[in-house]
């Protein structure tokens, strides 16, 4: 008898679990059965069963049903993926049912909202822990809803939205962000929203003082202002950029804009610069400017004596353009003493295979400098929104 309670109540190594359970921690059947084998897998089984959690108007229920029996699960998850479908129709079932889910929620640092349907802020706000929120191929209801949503998550430093539509609101409304936010990067990809509003709200919160990551991609010449407007206030906090414009050819380049409200000379301490494609975005968004004019006159704006890294994104249909002359200016700016300090120019080139090749070889041919420095670079990446 007394043999049998010590092996019932026996406890193996913290650190044999450990090392057990993150061997296997990405194979839950066999996570699943280490937890019925004996009490000590349980913890580590836990944290990485429930580390990454998905949901939908399918599997939130027995989701639900799971923290109803054992709540303190809901303290293992780290990472929430919630999907709404844009054939539901509100009150969604985040509308419904998520804000029973929330408060279980402790330790969720990052919110992924996709799945083409329509968000609104109240379901989320109880998310205080969150840091970083990803919003892809989805729909916020209004600027309004965005900026609360945001705005209720103290710890947030990271927004993203690629392939995002925010509705319009008529004017802010929303409550003053939570105190402590610190935003340090923020990246809209192929999303349509108000720039100027938002913009306004960011500066008149001060949340652009510690903005270290913007990435904005496309960019329509309208919206050049208000983007202007707040890397001016933003100035040597701001380190990476990555941008790309697109406009028709009748709308008569972005010169007037970029000579008079928008340039980079306040990013003092810019360390790195991505520009897209031309050719890709136009193609993607139906436009017909194809120039990389405004390439070489951000160039010329760079007042940053800490540059490191400069990448050019090149699709197939940028071939044309590598022959004109605004072309001739790019590698005498990229020689200048402003990027002495260049460490890394990188060349990013898809498409066609023959395209590629006749690109890679005219590059190389214009920056021969930057070949014997070793400090050229090509891969067929292509932009995650092409």
């Amino acid at each position: 008898m007394a043999f049998t309670q010590r092996m019932n109540s026996s406890v193996l190594p913290l650190e044999l679990t450990d090392r057990i359970i993150d061997f296997l921690h990405d194979d839950v059947s066999v996570l699943r059965n280490c937890s019925l084998a004996h009490r000590s897998f349980l913890p580590r089984c836990r944290y990485h069963r429930f580390r990454f959690v998905s949901l939908d108007w399918k599997t939130y229920e027995l989701f639900e049903q799971i923290l109803t029996g054992v709540p303190e699960l809901g303290s293992y998850v780290r990472e929430l993926r919630i999907s709404v479908s844009m054939f539901e129709r509100p009150p969604t079932w985040v509308d419904e049912s998520f804000p029973s889910i929330a408060p279980k929620l402790t330790n969720v640092t990052t919110l992924y909202l996709t799945g083409n349907g329509e968000y609104k802020a109240a379901p989320l706000q109880k998310l205080k822990s969150v840091r970083e929120v990803f919003l892809t191929h989805c729909e916020v209801y209004s600027m309004n809803e965005f900026i609360t949503l945001l705005g209720s998550l103290p710890n947030l430093d990271t927004i993203c939205c690629r392939d995002v539509l925010i509705g319009r609101s008529q004017k802010i409304t929303a409550s003053p962000p939570a105190r402590g936010m610190t935003l340090k990067k923020l990246e809209f990809s192929s999303s349509r929203l108000d720039p100027p509003m938002l913009v306004d709200w960011l500066l008149s919160e001060s949340l652009h003082i510690h903005v270290e990551s913007i990435t904005i991609v496309p960019l329509q010449k309208q919206a050049l202002t208000p983007v202007g407007k707040f890397l001016e206030a933003a100035g040597p906090s701001v380190k990476h950029l990555r941008i790309a414009l697109i406009a028709l050819l009748v709308q008569g380049g972005f010169d007037d804009v970029l000579n008079c409200n928008f340039t980079l000379a306040h990013s003092t301490n810019l360390r790195s610069l991505e520009f897209g494609s031309p050719a890709a975005f136009a193609a993607q968004y139906a436009a017909d400017d194809l120039s990389f004019a405004w390439v070489a006159t951000m160039l010329q704006q760079v007042s940053s004596p800490h540059i490191e890294s400069v990448t050019f994104s090149l699709w197939d249909g940028d071939l044309n353009e590598l022959s004109s002359p605004v072309w001739d200016k790019i590698p005498v700016l990229l020689a200048s003493q402003k990027f002495s300090s260049l460490k890394k120019l990188v060349f990013r080139v898809w498409g066609k295979p023959s395209a590629c090749t006749i690109i890679t070889n005219a590059i190389k041919g214009k920056l021969p400098e930057f070949c014997n420095k070793g400090i050229l670079h090509f891969d067929s990446t292509p932009d995650q929104e092409y």
